[in-house]
């Protein structure tokens, strides 16, 4: 199985600055999680409407299809999420 690190925690906080970062260093993919989500998604968050667990479907199974292709490919990656 190939390397996977998922870097999670709630908006604003520095995920991806800090997953841009260990991919450096690692010498991995960098994979953003926000450009995941379905346009729908990405104007209910721009009106300022909380997801809801159904919203996010969508995004987390888009995630986990992208990690599983680059573990496929044997390609480790740091996520956001």
């Amino acid at each position: 199985m190939t390397n996977t690190l998922i870097v999670m925690g709630v908006s604003g906080t520095g995920k991806s600055t800090l997953a841009r970062a260990l991919a450096e260093q690692l010498q991995w993919e960098f994979l953003e999680g926000d450009e995941y989500h379905p346009q729908a998604n990405i104007e209910k968050m721009r009106r300022g409407e909380a997801l809801t667990d159904e919203d996010r479907w969508p995004w987390l199974n888009a995630m986990h299809e992208s990690i599983a292709d680059k573990q496929q490919i044997q390609q480790p990656v740091v996520v956001t999420c």
